[in-house]
């Protein structure tokens, strides 16, 4: 391929060139404003380009009309179709697919730009012959997708990790880019902030995944604060409702892992809790520290005035204080149990006495008297 090399002249010529169109550029900038039209900017164009005695290179070349190249929008060409349209699968599954690809683009690194009616997901592509299609929004699929929009770019707002560090690369961290099989991609976000971390899983496939491992950057806890398929969204609000806290069982080359329920066709956002436990945890085990230090303390009282109540008996009685187990032994003592099973009462109770009582041979005796009283009543 040949190579043509400009002359001295020529190169000097381009020089000049640039700087007069840098200078339109610029005073065409201060022209524009909100409400102006395309064909007054190119009015303005050709007028300061022929002020500096040159000719507007774009006019009539293969029958252009106008002197600039300008459009209201980033359309370059026609065509491309909208791109709601230019996602797969059916509609429900094409507005999944359009929050999450929304959702990427705002959780990676870069300025965030979106063309005019895609905020609300309009399904034709833009013409400059008529205007956008706001009538979509009578229907719940639109009105939910531009409340998604919304929530989006507030969340973006509000959370420094996404644009704090934005051109930084400390910003930024992989955490699984190589799972291809299960489409899907796991990354943080950073601030200045520790506490400000963000965890990101981004769901390009229609499945839902249960208890889905992932490794995280610290030990801790971990709450969604954001996700693509809310049911406020239009979505199957698949997602994590409760806290959820870090193991520690290694996952993508990570000491702490997290285990999740991973959205279909979403992408969501996890914020790190650990900054505020850490400050509260010197608290809890000073109080606990307190708490051991006063049961240690109670329990050597009590051991003490167990040693001197003994220590006052034996002082009042004059009898040994070391001396006195005897109390302890008694109560040990296997004499009670063999008073009770004695068979002493029972023998008492088969007495062959009372049996001999009723033979007893004094009533005999008593007759005998009356018959001795008889006899000396004869005499008388």
């Amino acid at each position: 391929m040949a190579v043509t090399v400009k002359s001295a002249r020529e190169l000097g010529l381009m020089r000049d060139s640039g700087k007069i169109l840098a200078e339109v550029h610029a005073k065409l900038g201060e022209f524009v404003k909100p409400g102006i039209s395309t064909l007054e900017i190119d009015q303005l164009g050709e007028k300061l380009i022929r002020g500096y005695d040159c000719v507007p290179n774009f006019l009539h070349y293969n029958g252009y009309p106008a002197s600039i190249c300008v459009s209201v929008n980033d359309e370059v060409v026609h065509g491309k179709a909208s791109l709601l349209m230019k996602m797969p699968g059916t509609m429900e599954e094409k507005f999944a697919n359009l929050r999450a690809a929304y959702g990427f683009m705002t959780v990676h690194p870069g300025k965030k730009l979106l063309f005019m009616g895609q905020e609300f997901a309009q399904e034709r592509e833009w013409s400059e012959e008529r205007g956008l299609d706001w009538e979509l929004l009578e229907t719940p699929e639109h009105a939910q997708f531009q409340e998604y929009v919304k929530a989006l770019w507030k969340f973006y707002r509000e959370a420094p990790a996404l644009y704090e560090l934005d051109d930084d690369p400390d910003g930024f961290e992989w955490i699984n880019h190589m799972e291809s099989e299960k489409n899907m991609l796991t990354l943080i976000r950073k601030s200045k902030k520790k506490e400000e971390t963000l965890v990101i899983v981004c769901n390009f496939s229609a499945l839902k995944y249960e208890k889905y491992q992932m490794g995280v950057p610290y030990a801790g806890k971990y709450k969604e604060v954001f996700n693509s398929d809310g049911k406020q969204f239009g979505g199957t609000g698949a997602g994590n409702p409760r806290l959820k806290s870090s193991k520690k069982t290694e996952a993508d080359e990570r000491k702490n892992s997290l285990t999740i329920t991973v959205a279909p066709l979403a992408i969501q956002i996890f914020a790190f809790k650990e900054a505020e436990e850490e400050k509260k945890t010197p608290k809890k085990t000073v109080r606990k520290a307190l708490e051991k230090k006063i049961e240690k303390e109670r329990e050597k009282e009590l051991k003490q005035q167990e040693i001197k109540l003994p220590k006052e008996e034996v002082k009042s009685n004059s009898e040994k204080p070391e001396a006195k187990p005897e109390p302890k032994k008694l109560e040990a003592k296997p004499e009670p149990q063999k008073l009770e099973a004695k068979p002493e009462p029972e023998k008492l109770e088969v007495k062959p006495e009372p049996q001999k009582l009723e033979a007893k041979p004094e009533p005999k005796k008593l007759e005998r008297k009356q018959k001795k009283r008889g006899r000396t009543g004869r005499k008388k």
